[in-house]
């Protein structure tokens, strides 16, 4: 009732909730004083043309809000779920500046709940938990790969000027790509997350082999003919990188059409 009362995450109070309708078909019985008087209940209800009739004018009914009895105890319940339309509208992508406020305050809304043990299951939040956890992620592999690279450098080279310019190097990268990104229009989503990633493999793997045939290249010459050895070495296969990447593509397009799914639906909430 908690749930479907608060606006800020179910839709004009719209929801599939077995408990308020068996309470709106025998409202002197509630509360019930223990889980085996609430189970026979449930059971009961089942059996009434009431619940026949929600079944009828509700297609999906059952799939929405129902209880699970316990097979091994006659007198407990195994799981209650519940079903209620979110206020994340039809159409939403997936960023997270979107879907952090609804799947907040969704793990707020059962974290408070008085039951034992009640949590949110349903596809759109593990597309919201996906969402999040994907960003945060990406957003901590830019850190960890622009400083594990610094470092692999230093040991590797002898050398601290190099290192620092090659990481600058990889830091511009992947600012400029991200401010492409938000120039263009786009959030921060999942798939900029995807991108980001994979700019910065291509960041760190172009810096650190040019940082390293710099060190190698004509010994004992200037700093031109060593980075003229270093384009001459690396050139070769940056150029294949990015023919391989460019026909990878295709590849990309397929993942879009089947990850690029709107967020809209209902969030079932159970209570084991």
């Amino acid at each position: 009732a908690a749930a479907m009362a608060a606006a800020d995450i179910t839709w004009d109070h719209q929801g599939y909730c077995v408990l308020n309708d068996l309470q709106a078909y025998a409202p002197a019985s509630f509360p019930y004083h223990d889980e085996a008087s609430l189970r026979q209940a449930l059971e009961d209800f089942a059996a009434t043309q009431r619940y026949a009739d929600l079944r009828s004018n509700f297609s999906r009914y059952e799939k929405m809000t129902s209880f699970v009895p316990d097979p091994d105890d006659e007198g407990r319940i195994r799981a209650i779920f519940h079903t209620f339309n979110m206020t994340l509208g039809r159409g939403t992508r997936m960023s997270p500046q979107t879907v952090r406020p609804h799947y907040t305050a969704w793990t707020k809304q059962t974290g408070t709940s008085s039951a034992p043990s009640v949590f949110p299951a349903s596809r759109e939040f593990y597309y919201m938990d996906t969402v999040l956890g994907v960003t945060y992620a990406a957003l901590e592999n830019i850190f960890i790969a622009v400083g594990a690279s610094c470092g692999v450098l230093v040991l590797i080279t002898g050398n601290l000027i190099v290192p620092l310019l090659a990481t600058i190097t990889i830091a511009s990268t992947i600012a400029s790509t991200l401010a492409a990104i938000f120039l263009c229009g786009y959030q921060f989503d999942a798939f900029c997350a995807i991108l980001v990633v994979m700019v910065v493999g291509l960041a760190v793997d172009y810096s650190v082999h040019f940082s390293h045939l710099y060190m190698v290249s004509a010994p004992g010459g200037t700093r031109f003919q060593k980075a003229q050895g270093a384009l001459h070495g690396v050139g070769l296969s940056i150029i294949a990188g990015a023919i391989t990447t460019v026909r990878a593509r295709r590849a990309s397009f397929l993942v879009l059409h089947t990850m690029a799914r709107p967020l809209s639906g209902p969030m079932t909430s159970l209570a084991p």
